[in-house]
């Protein structure tokens, strides 16, 4: 065929949740050639699915592809067919292998079809290939590029990304910038430094090396060209604040409203009192009643003011939606600067009119700080503000609850956020009053739309928005009390989803509504989430839902072992009423998981189970008003957090010096766990002991000087200008400072800190400058310390010359590095014998002798004889040769780093010896053995890997081609195995792959079959390495059997439609409608035969004959095989009646017969007379009747 289409995939096919077959049409060759993507379009995340009927798809296809190319691709999902849902689209691909299966032999068949498929397959390869450089990056003709080629590893290409450099070529791997932080002036920057204008909140990235001059912004600073843009986050910031002013204008216009609403009031009461006076003056109620229209104009103008107000504000926040609106809630267009929250992803959203785009409301920077702080602490507070009852029964303590929760392991999460936790303590009665009527606060934010029907009140007798202004006339108005506290009741407000949430855990009970979509729970909406679980508290999994059929719910261990335990099933999931009760046991593991029965984990997730904290704090109250009542000390602990985590990584050292150094006050000394060095300070003695591991007894310390404690006093300079710890303040005057800072102990709220060299400030621990000391950071305000001096510096004095004896000398103690290189040293002192003179040389036994055999200035020495080393070495310096042969034609030597054997150009390096052994250094290796009249080996690791031998030779291990070919002459063979069990050769006109010994595996991969050949036996097929069809079976005529169906069938397919099978026990076959699922022809061994129609069975063979189900339709004639031997019908069955054209009875033997040749008769059976009717003249007959039983 000819390939007349470039395609080679499908448009995005849509799912409607009605349709899981799609069509396809181009060509391939097999099922694995077609691809399947799967496109989530709200997340555009793009999946592969995977082939197979038990796995995501099956692929029919067309039996001729060349004619009619393609097929179809039904969706699968746990062997059901799969209808793709709404919101989902596939695309259907080809992925043909690059493979070259034709093999055209010399003189063999030449067939068109064979050219044709490898034509085909070769232009189908050249379009998936043209498919994906369609949609590759590339460079237009007329651009030009360097080499494209990466060459650096991924260490070196970590973090970096691929650009363009200034010549416009591909520079890859550039790092994206250096983040130098806020811009400030007189800076030297450099190209790709990032830098934050604090005045706009932009990032900026340098393009030209400079240092920095002027001011923010830098949009307009005199280096503004030498910075790029990168984040424009004021534009962001300005639409955020857009916003925000909208909502403040549309809350100013609603307080106007109000205002107008109750000046209309007033109006209205005035016009009252006006018509009360009428009845005295006619006049006067003229007037008056012209002031009330007024009054009620004003009024109805008020309202209209209200309920555009209102209007405008509901245009501008448009409230929460799962996904953006393209209408505003009155079905007008879109304004610009709309608000809404988004339920989908949590976060609130701006409307761009410029863009006509939704963007994400951002956090303002200068604001991000203090957001980051509240962030890191939100749990606590979500939980103070959701448990604000439990807050009330502990008196005004709830700062403290979350901080605190029983356990001194949490004071440092407290103190990491402590300012968070005041911030709320300082307005808890706020927050209280606010929460103990959040019910009203959420019924009005849920019916803001009824605010309109205010204006309405104002006509009634007793008007509802008197009643608030009369409260507004209270001393304490509650209306006051919300309004002054308005930063809580909108905290509050922000975080209601956290208080309902916790509103209903402290109910002791939550329902989850439990649905399945795309073979997954959803929990609430939300596709499988991680759930959290408390102790003692009920849930309540709603699967009353009908798509939870077929899936019912249950939980496991982290074992992977049903957990039952408190669980209740009531009803059976998809139906009414169902659902899984779970009273989490006080005992329940910390991690289970929910998951379906029928289709295991991967339909839910896992549970994190933990301890009611609330219940926990509030049963330990005494304990989080203790810490309440010393928050002053937690603040202490929160400011020095720094200092309070040094002390936990080095807790060791801590314990350490704890266990070493101690103190008391009662006069006696520690009599057990005492190791040598211990010190000890006894008070009532004022002396430092040391213990001495030796003696077993504690001694007082001995140094040169003595001890001194300091105190600190306030140093004037740089660091200094405080007398006591302040927080701010690093630098101090001590009363008592040693002369370097090893000399010194210091500790800072129980912490000692590490003693640095210099004057300057360190990074971390202390230095000494003179008489002051310098800390790494400011100590904490109020911080306790101790800081002791220890010993003091002594001068030692210089001996006097020529006053030290040699008794004052040690012998031996001077070495031969204590005397000076120029020291002029008499010869007799380094010899014990003989008399140094130059010829004479000092010998090894110290005697000076004389070496006849001058080597040194001999330039030609020979010998007279062997030379014998006398047991010492030939020593040949690096780089020094041994040098033979008259040319120096071989050279033996070492360069410092290799040892090297230089033989000359053209000359044989033979090694003669019967036995030729290379070993590894240490003698401990075996590397080369050669043998004479034997083997060679070569050895890696010291395990022989290569032998020859006088057959050959032997690898041991893997041979590794890198290139070329292993090359076996006609009818040699390649053996395997012991006894070359199994062999590979070509014979010259053919190829052989022969098995001597055992069956022979072909095997797609390890531990799967896919053909099995047994010797003087049978050939097994395998699909998936089930057995599907076996040679060589018994009988007289079978010849091919099948094997590994479903359901104990095997049978043979034709086009994956009609099926030839049987039954493993071999009582049953039968042809099979593999498409519709059911039977054409079915037979039991001994038994009965069945012919269908539509899978309905209408022909059976039987022991006594055969049986039809429905009308039988004869073409010919029915006869019996025997005369007068076989009845139509018997004594007890019956036929009801019989319709012929031509009739003609016989009785049984007799010769009375009935003929309808000319007539078309019927037998009619009366009350008590038999009648013959003649239906073609009309004429009827009775039957004379006689009794004869």
């Amino acid at each position: 065929m000819t390939i007349n289409s470039t395609t080679r995939k499908t448009n995005n096919l849509a799912g409607n949740g009605n349709t899981h077959t799609y069509p396809f049409a181009f060509k391939v060759f097999t099922d694995a050639d077609v691809v399947v993507k799967k496109l989530e379009v709200s997340t555009s995340i793009e999946t592969t699915l995977t082939l197979g009927a038990n796995n995501d798809y099956i692929v029919t296809l067309n039996s001729d592809q060349n004619g009619n190319p393609g097929g179809s691709v039904t969706l699968k999902s746990s062997g059901n067919n799969f209808n793709l849902p709404s919101g989902f689209q596939i695309v259907i691909t080809s992925a043909v292998q690059s493979l070259q299966g034709t093999d055209l032999t010399n003189q063999g068949g030449f067939y068109p079809e064979v050219i044709n498929d490898a034509l085909d397959k070769s232009t189908i390869l050249h379009q998936q290939q043209q498919g994906e450089l369609d949609r590759s990056i590339k460079f237009s003709l007329t651009n030009t590029i360097g080499s494209l080629e990466i060459t650096e590893n991924a260490a070196a290409r970590a973090n970096k990304v691929m650009a363009f450099d200034n010549a416009g070529e591909f520079s890859i791997l550039s790092e994206l910038g250096t983040y130098r932080g806020n811009w400030s002036a007189s800076r030297a920057y450099f190209v790709r430094d990032l830098v934050k204008d604090t005045s706009t909140n932009n990032i900026f990235m340098c393009n030209a090396a400079h240092t920095s001059s002027g001011a923010q912004p830098l949009t307009t600073n005199t280096d503004s060209a030498k910075w790029d843009l990168i984040v424009d986050a004021a534009t962001s910031t300005a639409a955020q604040n857009a916003a925000s002013s909208s909502a403040s204008a549309a809350a100013s216009s609603a307080s106007a409203a109000s205002a107008s609403q109750t000046a209309a009031a007033s109006s209205q009461t005035a016009a009252a009192s006006s018509a009360t006076a009428a009845a005295s003056s006619a006049s006067t109620a003229s007037t008056k009643a012209t002031q009330a229209d007024t009054a009620k104009t004003a009024a109805q103008a008020a309202q209209t003011a209200a309920e555009t107000a209102l209007d405008s504000f509901d245009d501008r926040y448009l409230g929460a939606k799962s996904s953006n609106p393209t209408l505003d809630n009155d079905g007008n267009a879109l304004i610009d600067g709309a608000l809404y929250f988004n339920t989908t992803v949590n976060r609130m959203r701006v409307y761009d009119l410029g863009n006509t785009a939704w963007l994400e409301v951002t956090i303002v920077g200068s604001d991000l700080t203090n957001v980051n702080t509240v962030a890191g602490s939100i749990s606590n507070v979500n939980t103070v503000a959701g448990s604000i009852s439990g807050v009330n029964a502990v008196a005004n303590n709830a700062s403290n609850i979350n901080a605190v929760n029983s356990n001194s392991s949490n004071i440092n999460a407290v103190a990491g956020s402590i300012s968070n936790v005041n911030a709320v303590a300082s307005n808890a009665s706020n927050v209280n009053t606010v929460a103990s009527n959040i019910a009203n606060v959420n019924a009005i934010g849920a019916d803001i739309a009824k605010i309109q029907t205010v204006a309405n009140d104002l006509n009634e007798t007793v008007s509802e928005i008197e009643t608030v202004a009369n409260d507004l006339n209270e001393t304490q108005s509650e209306i006051d009390t919300v309004a002054a506290n308005i930063a809580n009741v909108n905290l509050v407000g922000n975080n209601i989803a956290n208080i309902n949430a916790i509103g209903t855990v402290l109910a002791g009970q939550t329902t989850y509504t439990i649905t399945v979509q795309s073979g997954v729970f959803y929990v609430d909406g939300v596709s499988k989430p991680t759930l959290a679980l408390i102790r003692g508290y009920t849930y309540i999994f709603n699967q009353a839902d009908n798509s939870n059929s077929n899936h019912p719910l249950a939980f496991k261990d982290g074992s992977g072992n049903s957990y039952t335990t408190g669980v209740t099933v009531n009803g059976t999931a998809g139906q009414a009423g169902a659902n899984v009760t779970f009273v989490v046991p006080s005992n329940a593991p910390s991690s289970l998981r929910y998951y379906c029965t029928v289709h295991g984990n991967s339909m839910g997730n896992t549970i994190s189970v933990g301890d009611d904290n609330i219940a926990l704090v509030a049963g330990n109250m005494t304990n989080v008003n203790l810490v309440g009542g010393s928050i002053a000390n937690v603040n202490n602990v929160g400011n020095s957090i720094a200092n309070v985590n040094t002390v936990a990584s080095n807790l060791s050292g801590v314990n350490s010096f704890a266990n070493r150094y101690r103190t008391d006050n009662t006069g006696n000394n520690p009599s057990s766990n005492n190791d040598a060095g211990d010190l000890f300070y006894n008070q009532q003695s004022g002396k430092l002991l040391v213990y001495n591991g030796v003696t077993s007894a504690w001694e007082e310390t001995q140094s040169v000087g003595n001890f001194f404690i300091n105190t600190i006093g306030n140093f004037s300079g740089t660091g200094g200008g405080s007398a006591t710890f302040n927080g701010s303040a690093y630098k101090f005057t001590l009363s008592n400072a040693g002369q370097f800072a090893q000399q010194m102990l210091v500790s800072i709220n129980g912490v000692v800190q590490k003693p640095n060299s210099g004057t300057g400030q360190p990074s971390e621990g202390f230095a000494l400058d003179g008489a002051n000391i310098v800390f790494s950071s400011a100590p904490p305000t109020g911080a306790d310390y101790f800081i002791v001096t220890i010993g003091a510096s002594v001068s030692i004095g210089t001996p006097s010359d020529n006053t030290v004896t040699s008794a004052k000398i040690v012998n031996g103690s001077i070495v031969n590095d204590d005397i000076n290189a120029s020291a002029a040293i008499a010869l007799t002192k380094l010899a014990t014998s003989g008399t140094p003179n130059n010829t004479n040389f000092l010998r090894g036994d110290g005697a000076w002798t004389t070496v006849v055999t001058d080597l040194v200035n001999d330039t030609t020495p020979q010998l007279g004889g062997d030379l014998d080393s006398n047991g010492n070495n030939i020593k040949i310096t690096d780089g020094e040769e041994l040098r033979l042969g008259d040319g120096n034609d071989l050279v033996i030597k070492h360069d410092g780093s290799h040892n090297i054997i230089n033989g000359a150009t053209g000359q044989n390096l033979e090694i003669q010896t019967n036995a030729f052994r290379v070993r590894n250094q240490a003698d401990s290796e075996s590397m080369i053995v050669a043998d004479a009249n034997g083997g060679v080996e070569l050895y890696y690791d010291n395990s022989k890997k290569f032998h020859t031998a006088s057959v050959g030779c032997t690898v041991t291990g893997n041979l590794f081609l890198s290139g070329g070919y292993i090359n076996l002459n006609d009818n040699y063979s390649y053996g395997m195995g012991s006894g070359n069990r199994a062999q590979l050769y070509h014979s010259g006109s053919h190829q052989y792959l022969l098995n001597t010994v055992g069956n022979m595996y072909f095997q797609p991969k390890s531990g799967e079959n896919g053909i099995v050949i047994i010797p003087d036996d049978a050939v097994e097929l395998y699909y998936n390495n089930i057995l599907r069809l076996k040679t060589g079976v018994g009988g007289d005529y079978g010849s091919v059997v099948a094997a590994g169906g479903a359901g104990n069938w095997s049978g043979y397919s034709i086009n994956n439609q009609f099926v030839y099978m049987g039954n493993a026990a071999g009582t049953a076959m039968g042809l099979y409608n593999d498409v519709d699922n059911h039977w054409m022809v079915y037979g039991e061994r001994n038994n009965k035969t069945e012919l269908y129609y539509a899978g309905s069975a209408k022909f059976q063979t039987m022991s006594g004959g055969c049986q039809v189900t429905g009308l039988l339709q004869v073409v010919g004639n029915v006869a019996p095989s025997a005369n007068n031997t076989y009845d139509l019908g018997t004594t007890s069955e019956r036929w009801r009646n019989i319709y012929t054209n031509d009739l003609h009875l016989s009785n049984e033997g007799g010769a009375n017969d009935v003929d309808g040749t000319w007539g078309s008769f019927t037998i009619q059976e009366g009350a008590e007379d038999l009648f013959l009717i003649n239906k073609r003249n009309g004429k009827k007959y009775k039957f004379a009747l006689t009794e004869v039983s």
